[in-house]
Formats: structure tokens, sequence, C-alpha cells
């Protein structure tokens, strides 16, 4: 008898425990997520900082060796990989400890990914359902939305 009630003593996770854990875990979540969306803002300023001193056709060319260059290293694959998996551990861990802090940290990294996904799809669904050029253009371009947009034109 004795056993079974430190047993559930155990089991039963202290209230500030939790509140620490949450705390700490949406830290970390929120710290990623600053960090993946300044990238995806740094990305879509670089558009607009091209050299202007370059001709079109050099300035076209010079892109083409910086994205082969970055497909050639699996930039694109290797960040998104290392981010997917660091999330995925970050959802497991809490879902075994606590449903309290696993809900808020399972909210956050959501709108996170959902985030990424939505401004990757942006400019290819821009393209897709508008035909007119002379609206204003999608300003969410990065090497993902590119990928998905040549992906999208090769598929259809």
């Amino acid at each position: 008898m004795l056993v079974t009630h430190v047993r559930n003593c155990v089991d039963v996770p202290d209230t500030s425990a939790i509140r620490v854990n949450i705390f700490w875990f949406l830290s970390l979540v929120l710290s990623l997520a600053t960090v993946l969306i300044g990238t995806l803002c740094m990305q879509w300023l670089r558009e607009y900082e091209r050299d202007a001193s370059l001709s079109h056709k050099e300035s076209i060319g010079l892109r083409h060796i910086k994205y082969c260059g970055l497909l050639a290293w699996h930039v694109p694959a290797i960040t998104a990989a290392a981010l997917v998996l660091f999330f995925g551990g970050l959802l497991d861990f809490p879902w075994q400890i606590n449903n309290r802090v696993a809900i808020p940290i399972t909210v956050i990294i959501g709108l996170t990914l959902f985030l990424l996904a939505f401004t990757t799809m942006s400019p290819t669904l821009q393209c897709i359902f508008s035909g007119d050029f002379w609206i204003a253009q999608c300003p969410y371009k990065s090497p993902q939305s590119f990928i998905l947009l040549r992906l999208t034109y090769k598929v259809f």
C-alpha cells in the first residue's frame, strides 16, 4: 500500500514543475520560431537588394549560380529537416510529461509551421490564380517558395 502511494505521488507532477516546463519549452519554441521568421524575412528582403549595377543577363546568371550551389549542397533540405526533427522532438517530449505542458507548445509550433507553409505557398498561389501581373506582387519570395513554384510549373 505504501509503494502504491509513493508511485502515485511520483506520477503526479507538481503545479510549479508544469508551469516551469511550459515557460521553458515555450521559450525554446518561440526562439526557434523567431529564427525561422527572421530567416524568412531576410530572404524576402534580399530579393530587393539585388545589385543594380549588373545587367539583367549577369544578374540572372549570378542568381542561377547561387541557386545551383544551394541545391548542390542540399541547404534547403538540411535546414528544413533539422528544424522539423527538432520540432518533432519538442512535441514528443512534453506529451510524455503532461498535456498541460504539451498543448501550448503544440499550438505555437503549429502556428509557426502554418506561417512557413503559407509564406512558401503564397507566391505560387498568386501565379496560379492571378493572370494579372499589374497587381502587387507577393513579397514572400524565398528559396523554398521558388522550388515550389518550379515544381508546380513542371507538374502543370
